[in-house]
């Protein structure tokens, strides 16, 4: 059998089978045999990595994932990173940043063989991070010819894409590794790997609260979001073990295979539906193995846990009672707790995702209501236990204690004014956050002065304490306190938009923000991309937007589209024949001049019926001998042209009538079932029937009646003040209607009523004397001829192959490719304590984000520092509505823009088919929670306007010259200390490795003290 792969598929495919004969052999005894095939295969998927990235560089579509994730306009150091921005991609770089450490922990000085237990535990790594990224497609091949690649997320095409997810996936690796080697006895390499490993986790964890922070808008760096507690989980595991090796080192084995477990339930998660920012679909067999190798360390780690003495551990602990050794089991019991927490509330889910059950983790608002409860008083803990475990040995009990309740008693009493509203860290946030804001900060900052001190301490005894990596490990603690001080300041102020101003910049129109800064739109332009992207061959037939876009057309094919054809053949109708023409001019001007002074008088044969409609009562009337005369003066006769919808609300004919007004009428004689008597109420209507057709003549109208409604006309104009008597077999009505049955002729014209125009003559009437503000821009438009056109229209929706299949349904036929980026560029001038700086803005559309239905554009976010605060300003195109009186639907400028441009080079049936893709797109979110009976029209409506919008626009005419452009800013408080701690604790581990390093071997200490305290973090 011959597998259907890329050729970048067949060198890691070597590598996979190295590893599992490594496997094998390590599970057979044969270790020797085994690292020598472990070493081949991590030297080969090395390389097979170096290979996988050359069809990324050069635009080789034939493999699918450069096909999905590049493009001509993606520059080249970004095509490097696409490779890692895929779900199996990401995959292959775990494996392959677990082959670089098993590189380190094997070839070592010596021929000494490794333990079985770390030569059967790295290939197990490897497997479980290769044969996944097999599976979510990392190889696959496109299987057919692109001219071009459907592009980047627009979200990922930033310099974010090198730093978050490389020292996120090496930091799972490295700590993977790093524990089976910890595990076996590797104590100085697997230290060393497990403190590069934390460090490049840190920062991951860091810089991608800091991409989220600068990306989305909303100033939130962190949203509980499933991908990044699955981050802080793994980030708390290997936080764990340093501190657990110290206060229960008995413990540290089964810590050590949680942390794997972390690891792959943190791989697994981003692979699934459980986060809506990071996922990339549902779990198929890839995930699952994923969680197979999650569910399989967890259950090894508790069984390994069975086996140590646990208890007995403890209660040696608690022997211990120096204050050093009570604060790190304080701080490992808190990080316990808090690691198992967050496992816990991603293992359940992922094992009912895994199980096909729809879950909702909780994220955002219902995040924090499930996180904070349990992980505030964790911190305060930690937060704690730090004055205990670094200054402890200096102060003792009797200095600990007293610090610890000074600390307390001037949290509780900052809580208690927060409560009672003497302090207000935060006026739009409830007053429970600001209590616990209050309560938090001095914790914080009692522990940032206790690392402080502790490291001063040691600063003072000269080189030896410099590269004694306890100082290290005091800036490790540092951070780590400075880290939870810009939490507990900025927190609600980047969660919460209450905190936003918004402003409307026009040019030379400065806005003075808050803190007295002042901001000016000095220019601004547009642009659009040369390079081209393919929105049609992935895309067609599969994604959401070509679903939405399809229905959209569909509806206008049925709708609009339909009454114009109709309009266009009754507008022929019309100009061909006469007597329409005439009728529709009769029936514009609606009243027919009588002569003066007409009196019309016949016989009549037939009978009346009175109806009486409030008392439910019906009188015949019939004439004597089936005789009587009708004597009628009329005043006017009226034509009337009704249009006549369905159900649906479409037109489907126009109903012509007429109604006679007369003066008088008088019907005589009638053989009346009761006495003579006056009629009266506005809900009688007389109804004649005649056997026989009369002939009225009314000077220059001549009716030949067959029938009539009558009604009082003072009645129905004026209740209770009309009258109708019927008087000795006389019926008389005053100031009467009557909706006559009848062929009326005049001026040579005969016209029979009541009757019905045919449709297309309907609609054209109706549209004449109804002007649609849609109709007379759609006529003014070069789509008006496609839209007229059955044919050129429905080509845009089927084929001949499609129709064989499924309908067409999902079939556009757009254009295949186009414009990859539009962009609106901005000179924004800050002037701030008499400094003037001007920031270039470059605000981007990505039309392939929008037909991936994640949306196009990118907001630009500028966050000036102030001391230790930022102003965080997010900046937006403007937004306009389509030039149609009543327009409903607002699109960003930079969407219209890009249409416009794009236009210019398709013909109107490709237009059409590119509006209504991009109007699915950018309306997907509200259209996808529409009922299936209203989403078509909503459809036709969004994709008619931004059609119109994008013909219409111009540059120079921009929105922003008349409205300006829009920003919303708000400061945050502390944030600077969010980027600063992480980063400070990133550092001082590779400075904690480094001392070691220095003082083992420059100052000859002995290896076991240095394993004595190595790893305390």
């Amino acid at each position: 059998m011959v597998l259907d792969l890329h050729y970048t598929g067949y060198p890691p495919l070597i590598g996979l089978g190295l590893a599992i004969a490594a496997l094998v052999a390590a599970i057979r005894g044969k270790v020797r045999l085994a690292r020598n095939l472990l070493v081949a295969s991590s030297i080969s998927i090395i390389v097979a990595w170096i290979i996988y990235e050359i069809p990324f560089l050069f635009l080789d579509y034939s493999l699918l994932e450069v096909y999905r994730n590049t493009s001509p306009g993606l520059p080249w150091w970004l095509r490097l990173a696409a490779a890692w921005a895929t779900s199996g991609g990401s995959l292959f770089l775990f494996a392959t940043m677990v082959s670089a450490s098993t590189l380190f922990l094997l070839l070592r000085r010596g021929d000494e063989e490794p333990p079985q237990l770390l030569i059967t535990g790295l290939p197990l790594l490897i497997i479980g991070g290769l044969i996944p990224a097999y599976l979510l497609g990392a190889f696959d091949p496109l299987g057919r010819e692109a001219v071009s690649g459907a592009g980047l997320n627009p979200l990922l095409k930033s310099f974010w894409m090198y730093p978050h997810p490389l020292t996120t996936f090496s930091g799972y690796a490295l700590l993977a590794a790093a524990s089976l080697a910890l595990l076996v006895g590797y104590q100085r390499r697997g230290h060393m790997i497990f403190e590069v490993g934390w460090a490049l986790l840190t920062i991951g964890i860091l810089v991608g609260g800091y991409w989220s922070y600068e990306t989305f808008g909303w100033g939130g760096y962190w949203a509980w979001d499933p991908v990044e507690n699955g981050q802080l989980m793994v980030w708390l595991a290997a936080t764990l073990y340093p501190h657990l090796a110290i206060a229960l080192p008995r413990l540290r084995r089964p810590v050590l295979l949680f942390i794997i477990s972390t690891v792959f339930l943190s791989m697994f998660i981003t692979r699934t539906g459980l986060s809506p920012l990071h996922s990339f679909g549902a779990p198929g067999l890839g995930a699952l193995i994923l969680l197979g190798y999650t569910i399989g360390f967890f259950v090894l780690s508790l069984y390994v846990l069975s086996r140590e003495s646990f208890i007995e551990e403890v209660k040696g602990a608690l022997k211990r009672r120096n204050p050093y050794h009570v604060g790190m089991l304080i701080a490992s019991a808190a990080l316990g707790i808090a690691a198992l927490f967050v496992f816990s509330s991603l293992f359940l889910p992922s094992i009912l995702v895994a199980l096909g059950q729809s879950v909702n983790v909780p994220q955002m608002s219902s995040g924090i209501a499930f996180y904070h409860p349990v992980l505030y008083p964790i911190l305060i803990v930690l937060l704690a236990s730090l004055p205990l475990a670094l200054l402890g040995d200096k102060l003792g009990w009797r200095g600990s204690i007293a610090l610890l309740i000074t600390t307390s008693i001037v949290s509780t009493l900052a809580g208690v004014a927060a409560l009672l509203g003497k302090i207000v860290l935060a006026p739009l946030t409830p007053i429970t956050t600001n209590a616990l804001m209050a309560f938090g900060l001095p914790w914080a900052a009692v522990a940032a002065a206790t690392a402080l001190v502790d490291a001063g301490r040691r600063l003072v005894s000269g080189l030896r304490g410099l590269v004694n990596r306890m100082f290290g490990i005091d800036l490790l603690h540092l951070g780590m306190a400075l880290t939870a001080l810009g939490v507990l300041l900025s927190g609600t102020y980047s969660f919460n938009d209450f905190y936003f101003y918004e402003y409307a910049v026009k040019p030379g129109e400065p806005v003075i923000l808050p803190g007295g800064i002042k901001l000016s739109l000095v220019d601004y332009s547009y642009s659009i991309s040369d390079s081209v992207v393919d929105i049609y061959t992935g895309y067609v037939g599969r994604y959401t937007t070509y679903f939405l876009a399809w229905e959209g057309l569909m509806a206008l094919t049925l709708d609009l589209a339909d009454i114009l054809r109709a309009y266009e053949e009754g507008k022929k109708i019309i100009e061909n024949n006469v007597t329409i023409q005439r009728l529709t001019e009769l029936a514009r001007k609606g009243v027919i001049e009588l002569d003066e002074n007409v009196t019309s008088e016949t016989v009549i044969e037939g009978s009346i019926i009175q109806r009486n409609f409030a008392a439910n009562t019906t009188i015949w009337l019939p004439f004597i001998g089936g005789k009587a005369s009708l004597i009628i003066k009329p005043k006017t006769v009226r034509l009337t042209i009704t249009p006549q919808f369905d159900r649906q609300g479409a037109l489907v004919a126009t109903n012509v009538g007429a109604w006679l007004k007369a003066e008088k009428l008088t019907i005589e004689p009638i053989a009346s079932p009761i006495e003579s008597t006056n009629i009266s109420g506005v809900h009688n209507l007389f109804e004649l029937r005649l056997s026989k057709p009369a002939k009225l003549e009314l000077g220059n109208v001549s009716i030949t009646l067959y029938g009539a409604s009558i009604v009082s006309a003072d009645l129905m104009e004026r209740p209770g003040r009309g009258r109708i008597s019927l008087i000795n077999n006389t019926l008389t009505i005053e100031n009467a209607y009557l909706s006559l049955n009848a062929t009326i002729e005049v001026n040579g014209l005969r016209i029979r009523v009541p009757s019905s125009l045919p449709r297309g003559v309907s609609v054209y009437m109706y549209l004449s004397q109804n002007p649609d503000p849609y109709v007379k821009a759609l006529m003014e438009s070069d789509v008006y001829d496609v839209l007229t056109n059955e044919k050129r229209l429905t080509s845009i929706l089927s084929t001949p192959e499609c129709l064989a299949v499924n309908n067409c349904f999902g079939y556009i036929d757009g254009p295949r490719l186009v414009p990859e980026t539009a962009w609106l560029e901005l000179d924004l001038r800050i002037d701030w304590n008499g400094q003037s700086v001007t920031i270039p803005v470059k605000i981007r559309f990505e039309a392939y984000g929008e037909v991936q239905g994640i949306h196009g554009l990118v907001p630009v976010v500028v966050h000036p520092i102030i001391g230790l605060d930022e102003m965080y300003i997010v900046v937006y195109p403007p937004t306009l509505t389509a030039p149609i009186p009543g327009a409903k639907n607002t699109f960003h400028e930079l969407l219209v823009y890009y249409l416009s441009e794009t236009f210019k080079t398709l013909p109107p049936e490709k237009k059409l088919a590119l509006a209504a893709i991009m109007a699915a797109g950018y309306y997907s979110d509200i259209l996808r929670n529409m009922g299936p009976q209203q989403r078509p029209f909503m459809l036709e409506q969004v994709l008619l306007e931004l059609y119109l919008a994008a013909e219409k626009f111009n540059p120079e005419n921009s929105t922003i010259v008349r409205e300006g452009i829009q920003v919303k800013v708000k400061i945050v408080p502390g944030v600077v200390l969010v980027w600063l701690g992480p980063t400070i604790m990133a550092l001082s581990a590779i400075y904690t490795l480094v001392a070691r390093i220095l003082y083992a071997r420059f100052l000859k200490a002995r290896p076991q003290v240095v394993e004595e305290t190595a790893g305390a973090q």
